[in-house]
Parts: structure tokens; sequence; C-alpha cells
């Protein structure tokens, strides 16, 4: 079973919006050449927390560990719940209900399509959150070419562009305000400096 990952609405659109002339394809190559996109990177907090913190381990099955009161690794094995470098996931997309049952994709208004035909569920809200798309229904994916722990406050104006925000003056404000507008209701906001997964990806 392939691991699914979900996004706001407005960083979906960053993850499948090309960098390079701004359309939003389909395909993981864009009509004008590039594989580039916006959005190549996300931050997911580390769950359960981590009590001194998490590092890069040779030695752990996973390779990642855990850090002692001392600091330094413990090797003992920690594992990110999206997966290992390599692996790839699928993109969840929240979905909409028509009167007559035709499900669509929010993001666009097109129709689940499985074995070429729409289909029809039957649920009692008109709109169905992301978290809860099926893998069956997924259209996009991607393939995580590295993760790495870190705290989040860590993250550097590199990182802050692959992150979909942009290269620019004031960039680590923008960021710290995007963190809590999604955070912040979760009880995870900037100032906590929480330890996170830093999830490198490329669409697929």
């Amino acid at each position: 079973m392939m691991i699914g990952i979900s996004f706001t609405p407005e960083m979906l659109k960053a993850v499948l919006t090309c960098k390079d002339c701004g359309a939003l394809p389909y395909s993981s190559k864009c009509k004008c050449g590039s594989d580039i996109f916006i959005k190549t990177m996300t931050r997911r907090i580390i769950n359960p927390k981590p009590e001194h913190g998490v590092c890069r381990c040779g030695y752990s099955e996973t390779g990642m560990g855990l850090l002692n009161d001392s600091g330094g690794c413990s090797c003992v094995p920690i594992r990110c719940r999206y997966g290992r470098i390599g692996d790839i996931l699928y993109i969840k997309e929240a979905l909409m209900r028509s009167q007559s049952g035709i499900v669509t994709y929010a993001l666009d208004g097109l129709p689940v399509m499985i074995d070429n035909e729409s289909i029809t569920l039957k649920w009692k809200p008109k709109r169905m959150g992301a978290m809860y798309m099926p893998e069956i229904a997924a259209r996009f994916f991607i393939r995580c070419d590295d993760i790495f722990p870190q705290r989040v406050n860590e993250i550097d104006e590199a990182d802050i562009e692959k992150e979909g925000v942009g290269r620019s003056s004031g960039n680590m404000e923008c960021f710290k305000n995007l963190w809590n507008s999604i955070n912040e209701k979760r009880g995870h906001t900037w100032s906590k400096n929480d330890w996170v997964w830093a999830i490198e990806f490329k669409r697929v």
C-alpha cells in the first residue's frame, strides 16, 4: 500500500505549478519542457514528539536515530511516517460530490475516473477533506529524494524557496506566517520550534 500525503489548496497548486512558465500541467513534465515545479519540499511534524531530538544514523535500520540526553545519537531507530528516500507517495486531494453523486476533484472540478469511468460515492458532506481521499483516486505522485530531521526554525533561505515561498528579502517572515497559518491550530507554532521531517521531493 502506497503512503499518501496531503497539502493545503495553496500549497498543492505550488506543487503542481511549473516554476519556469507558471502553467499547471497534469503530467510530471510541463509542455514548456521543464520538470521543475514551484514547491519541491515540505516539513512535517515528527510525531510522537522526540524527547531530545532526531539525527541521521548509519547504524539504525531506518537511517534515523533518536538523540540521547547528552545530545549524541542513541542509535534507537525512529521511522518517518512518510516513508524513506526513494519511496513514491500519492498526493491526497479534497473531493466534491455533485447532487447526482458524481465525485470530482475540488482543485479543478474534473471527475474522479477509475478504469475510465467516473465514480459515485455516498457520503453525507458534499466535500471530502484531502486527508480522507483513497489511494485509488490518486492522480499525482511524488518521489522522496531526501528526508532529514531538523527543528523547523533551522530552515535556510534555499529551503524556503523549495517550500514554494520564493526568494526575496523577508522570506523567513513569510515562511513563519505560512507555518503558523497551517500548524498553529494544531498547537505547533513557529515559536515552539518543533522537530520536523524535512522532505525534498520530485513529481513523477
